[in-house]
């Protein structure tokens, strides 16, 4: 196996074990799956998730674009599904590193001194429920059930920011409080802003 399978298939491993962690109680146990890495693995893990959270959100929305999750996006209806396929993954790669750096300054304000592995791996797992809810409302094609998909991974995305930032970061519940929203209202905005440059 060469190198780059072996760090793949670490990356990957470390993924699946987060997920077996997390999977009965992913708000009450995002502070052990974090504490179970090392940091730049755990920096590691958060972009990777980043990443394939773009990817299955850009298919989600490509599938269905009138969707609760189309809404999210920028996509237009005249363009052909390729082009709303890569304009989506673009927009949802600047959301998730938008997240994360807007996560990160609010930290730096706040005191903290923690690396920016911390704002990685929390916006990573966050944004993974959002990813999966979308791809399932894609293949699902129905505009009621994407809406309650919308609701449940957007749900589960502020809970795990709130958690995330309390028990990883340190933050007091009232920094947290204010900052989940400032994450998720700045990421969408700024990714729509990024993706309006380019079309």
């Amino acid at each position: 196996m060469t190198t780059s399978n072996a760090g793949a298939a670490e990356v990957f491993g470390d993924i699946g074990s987060v997920f077996r962690q997390l999977m009965t109680d992913p708000v009450g146990k995002i502070g052990a799956a974090f504490s179970s890495l090392s940091v730049n693995r755990a920096q590691l893990v958060g972009l990777v998730l980043c990443a394939i959270f773009a990817l299955v959100m850009a298919l989600g929305v490509t599938m269905g674009t009138s969707s609760f999750f189309g809404m999210l996006g920028t996509v237009g209806f005249g363009q052909s599904a390729i082009t709303r396929f890569f304009q989506s993954m673009l927009q949802y790669l600047a959301m998730a590193a938008t997240m994360i750096g807007i996560s990160f300054g609010i930290r730096r304000l706040g005191g903290s001194k923690h690396p920016v592995a911390h704002d990685a791996f929390i916006v990573g797992v966050a944004v993974t429920p959002l990813g999966i809810c979308a791809l399932l409302a894609g293949l699902l094609g129905s505009l009621e059930l994407a809406l309650l998909l919308g609701l449940l991974g957007i749900s589960f995305a502020i809970l795990i920011l709130y958690s995330g930032l309390t028990t990883i970061s340190g933050l007091a519940t009232r920094t947290a409080s204010l900052a989940v929203p400032i994450i998720i209202a700045g990421g969408i905005w700024i990714s729509g802003r990024v993706v309006a440059l380019f079309w």
